[in-house]
C-alpha cells in the first residue's frame, strides 16, 4: 500500500512540475520558411511533433539524406537560395550518419501527419558498406521521440516493426544502456500491445511526455537563436517564379573554373590541397567496402515499405560517385555500375520513382571534394527536387 501511495505522490509531483516545465519553456516551433525548412539541425531531425508541424503544411515535402544536404549551404548553388519563391516548401532531415534505417523510422513517425503525401530520399552510394550504417552513426542520430511515435503508428505492419525493431536491438548490442531503452520502449509503446498493468502504462506515458518536452525545449531554444519566427514575420511576400536551370548550370560552370582548375578528380582545389593531395602522394589508400550485399539496401527496402504502408509517393535520387577519385581508389566503373543497379533494383521492387545520377561520375564542377555535390551537382540536385515537388 505505501509502494502505491509514494507512486501515486511521485506522478503529481511529476505532472506538477512537467506542468511548469511546459508553462516555462511554451515557446512555438518556426513557422515554415525556406531556411527553416532547410536548416541542418540535429534537435529538429529529433523532434517528431515540430516534424509533424512542418509536413502538415500544403507544399511540403520531406527531403531525407546525410551530408551532401549541407555541402554549399553557404553557397549560391544550395536549396536555400536556388528554391526562394518557388512555392515548394522541402524539409531537409539528416547529415552526416543518418541513413534509410533512421530514416525509415523518422517516416513512421511523421508519416500520418503529411498533408501531400509525398518524400524523397537522397541515396549516397557510400551507404553501400560491408556493413551497412555504422552502430556509432546510428546510435548518435537516433531520436527516441521518433522512434516511439513508429511504434506507434498503427498503419506500419508488424513485419516491419519487427524488422526495425531487431535491426536496432542489434546495431546496439554493445551499448547496454541504449540497448535496453530501445527494447523497453518496443514493449511498451508498440501498437496493439499492452502491458496489462496500470502503473506501468503510467510510467510509459510520463517517460514519452518528457521526451517529448525534452525535445521541444531544445529545438524552441536552438531555432529561437537563429531567429527564424523573427524572420519569418519580415519576411517579403514575393511573386513566385519558375527557376532558370539552365542559367544556374552555367553560373555554376563559371564558378567552378575558378574553383577547380589544378587537381585532377574534379574537386575544389582548395579541399584537394588541404586534405587529398597527401593521400595521392603518399599512396596510402584501401579500396572501399562497398557491396551489393550491404544490409542498407535491407534498410532502403524497410523505408519504402513505410511508403507503401503510408501511401506516400517516394523519389530516390541516385546520387554518384566522383569517377575519377573512385578510379584512383580502384573501384571501378564496372563494380560501381552492380552498386547503382542494386539501388535500382530496390526501387523498382517498390515502384518508386527514381533518378539516376550515375552518368554524370564525370562531370566538371559537380563535386566538392571526393562525393559531395558542388555548383552542377548543386543544380542537378535542386531541379529534382523542384520537378518531383511541383509534378501533380
Amino acid at each position: 500500500m505505501r509502494n502505491i501511495i509514494a507512486f501515486l505522490l511521485a506522478v503529481v509531483l511529476f505532472a506538477g512540475s512537467a506542468a511548469g516545465m511546459h508553462f516555462c519553456f511554451s515557446g512555438k516551433y518556426p513557422d515554415y520558411t525556406l531556411e527553416y525548412g532547410t536548416w541542418i539541425n540535429s534537435a529538429k531531425f529529433a523532434n517528431g511533433e515540430g516534424l509533424q508541424q512542418l509536413v502538415s503544411k500544403s507544399g511540403a515535402v520531406p527531403v531525407f539524406g546525410s551530408s551532401e544536404l549541407k555541402h554549399g549551404q553557404k553557397s549560391k548553388f544550395h536549396s536555400n537560395k536556388l528554391l526562394k519563391n518557388t512555392g515548394i516548401k522541402p524539409i531537409f532531415i539528416g547529415k552526416a550518419g543518418y541513413q534509410s534505417l533512421n530514416h525509415a523510422i523518422t517516416l513512421g513517425a511523421i508519416g500520418n501527419s503529411m498533408k501531400d503525401k509525398k518524400v524523397i530520399l537522397v541515396v549516397s552510394m557510400q551507404w553501400l558498406k560491408k556493413g551497412g550504417v555504422k552502430t556509432d552513426a546510428f546510435g548518435s542520430s537516433f531520436s527516441e521521440e521518433n522512434f516511439i511515435e513508429f511504434l506507434e503508428n498503427e498503419n506500419i505492419n508488424d513485419k516491419t516493426k519487427d524488422y526495425v525493431i531487431n535491426r536496432a536491438n542489434d546495431l546496439t548490442k554493445d551499448n547496454d544502456k541504449m540497448n535496453k531503452k530501445i527494447l523497453r520502449d518496443a514493449e511498451w509503446y508498440r501498437s496493439g500491445s499492452s502491458s496489462g498493468n496500470i502503473i506501468t502504462d503510467i510510467v510509459g506515458e510520463i517517460h514519452k511526455f518528457t521526451i517529448s518536452e525534452k525535445n521541444h525545449m531544445r529545438l524552441v531554444m536552438e531555432s529561437s537563436a537563429q531567429d527564424f519566427n523573427k524572420k519569418n514575420s519580415t519576411e517579403k511576400k514575393e511573386k513566385l517564379t519558375v527557376p532558370d536551370w539552365k542559367n544556374y548550370r552555367q553560373k555554376a560552370e563559371t564558378k567552378g573554373k575558378k574553383l577547380s582548375t589544378s587537381n585532377p578528380f574534379g574537386m575544389y582545389d582548395s579541399v584537394y590541397k588541404s586534405t587529398y593531395n597527401s593521400i595521392v602522394k603518399n599512396g596510402n589508400v584501401n579500396k572501399p567496402s562497398y557491396t551489393t550485399k550491404s544490409p542498407e539496401l535491407k534498410d532502403l527496402e524497410c523505408f519504402l515499405q513505410i511508403c507503401q504502408q503510408e501511401n506516400i509517393k517516394p523519389m530516390l535520387i541516385i546520387f554518384p560517385f566522383n569517377g575519377y577519385w573512385y578510379d584512383f581508389l580502384d573501384l571501378d566503373s564496372k563494380q560501381r555500375q552492380e552498386l547503382y543497379n542494386a539501388v535500382i533494383q530496390v526501387a523498382e521492387k517498390y515502384d518508386a520513382n527514381y533518378v539516376d545520377l550515375s552518368d554524370k561520375e564525370y562531370e566538371s564542377y559537380y563535386f566538392e571534394d571526393n562525393s559531395h555535390p558542388a555548383l552542377k551537382g548543386l543544380v542537378d540536385l535542386n531541379e529534382k527536387i523542384y520537378e518531383f515537388c511541383t509534378a501533380s
